[in-house]
């Protein structure tokens, strides 16, 4: 009994946690695609004149990063009595979403923003499927509604924003 609440916590954690980075891809891809539809340049972290390869640098410590939070969620999950196929699936998940966002926050501007939203959906159709076998269908279905009810908000108050915050 003890293990199964620690996996049910384990579970949870893992689900909190994609719900978090499910959020900030959303938003952060939400705001891309509305400056790049309004053919305005999108606001970046690195200057514009920063290197190509100054920014694949910086990609590479972020998939580094990524390996290495993916590597503790995973030992985390077989801690918490996880099966092995579920805890590598959510992990490999987890490490390709946390290099999609650092490639969001790094080319932002500078590569197309055509492939990131791709990127995006498949991770979102990999996450639905590894969360709704660990937590359920309920769970899965408010994450993903609450995904899109972000992302609607995001795309209003990005327009709001770029029109100077006026209603005209």
């Amino acid at each position: 009994m003890i293990q199964d609440a620690k996996g049910n916590r384990v579970k949870y954690a893992v689900g909190a946690i994609f719900a978090g980075f499910l959020i900030l891809n959303v938003v952060l891809l939400t705001m891309q695609a509305v400056y790049s539809l309004k053919d305005i340049e999108p606001p970046s972290i690195l200057p514009q004149d920063f290197s190509i390869a100054g920014r694949v640098i910086i990609f590479m410590i972020g998939l580094f990063l990524s390996w290495l939070i993916a590597r503790q969620l995973y030992s985390l999950m077989l801690k918490g009595q996880i099966h092995i196929g579920e805890s590598a699936n959510t992990s490999v998940i987890m490490l390709s979403y946390l290099a999609l966002t650092f490639a969001t926050l790094v080319f932002v501007g500078i590569l197309s923003w055509f492939w990131l939203p791709f990127l995006l959906l498949m991770l979102l159709i990999f996450t639905g499927i590894a969360m709704w076998r660990s937590l359920g269908a309920v769970v899965t279905i408010l994450v993903v509604l609450a995904a899109i009810a972000i992302s609607a908000t995001t795309a209003f108050l990005t327009n709001f924003l770029l029109r100077g915050g006026s209603n005209a």
